[in-house]
Parts: structure tokens; sequence; C-alpha cells
């Protein structure tokens, strides 16, 4: 890990998000009071498929909006080498300055463009944001064991 991605892990140990704060992950993530992830023992209750169902909808949205943003914005090509603050403040500028361009510009975004759900038969259909996206997100190590603790199973 760089200095970076110990410095946020800290933070995030230390309760930096404020309550009813969190982010979103999958399986590959340990289990934090910080992060939100799917339940995974069968049999699931509705309230836990439902759960599971919002969350992974949760997730495709943002991985659908950070897309579109690099496909965009060429700064998100690669790592922003910069300290958590400064990157907050271009990612708030991007997703401003996307806004905006959607609301006044007919060519800026194209029909189809993002990903889309067909509420008749559950299927995701990709955005056009994905063929012109070369960047490929890394894969997550385990860090740690992926115990999880029980406030975390309580804040889900």
């Amino acid at each position: 890990m760089d200095e970076f991605t110990v410095d946020i892990f800290r933070d995030l140990e230390n309760n930096l998000l404020s309550n009813g704060r969190f982010f979103v992950g999958d399986d590959a993530f340990p289990f934090k009071t910080y992060l939100l992830k799917p339940y995974k023992h069968s049999p699931l209750t509705y309230p836990q498929k439902m759960f599971n169902y919002r969350l992974s909808r949760a997730r495709r949205i943002i991985k659908n909006a950070f897309g579109i943003l690099v496909s965009r914005f060429r700064i998100f090509e690669r790592a922003i080498p910069k300290d958590v603050w400064v990157t907050d403040k271009i990612v708030r500028t991007s997703c401003t300055l996307h806004n905006w361009l959607r609301k006044t510009s007919a060519t800026y975004l194209k029909t189809r463009c993002v990903d889309y759900e067909n509420l008749d038969t559950g299927e995701v259909i990709e955005g056009l944001w994905r063929q012109d996206n070369l960047i490929q997100l890394q894969s997550i190590a385990h860090i740690r064991s992926n115990h999880s603790s029980r406030t975390a199973r309580e804040l889900r």
C-alpha cells in the first residue's frame, strides 16, 4: 500500500465519515462500520434480498457515473497525484461541469451513453461509455482478515 492509501485507511478506521455515511462495496472488501456490503449467506430473507438488490443498484450507478467521468475528463485516466482534499475538489468540479454540460449542450451526452435497466426484465443494458473507456479498475487485494465486526453487521 502506498502512503495515501494508508492515510485514508487510518482516517476511516478513526471515524472520518460522519454518521449515516458509508462506502459501498462488494465481497472483496472487509466488513467495516464505514462500508456496506451485501449479505452472502443463503437462504436470505426478503429484506436481505431487497438490501442486496439496492446495494447492487447503488454500486452500478456509482460505477456508471465514474465511468462517464473517466471517459469525458482525462484527469481521471490515471491516479491523481494530489492529496485527498485536492482530489475531492477535482471530482466535485468535474461533476459540476458534467451536470452543467448535460443541461446546456445537446451533443455532450449521447443517447444510451449511460447504463440503464430494463424494468420489465431486470436486464442491465450497458452504456456507450464502456466502449470508449479503456481504463480498467485495479483489483482489490484482501487487506488483513475479512471477518466482520458486530457493529458493522448491526449497521447494515
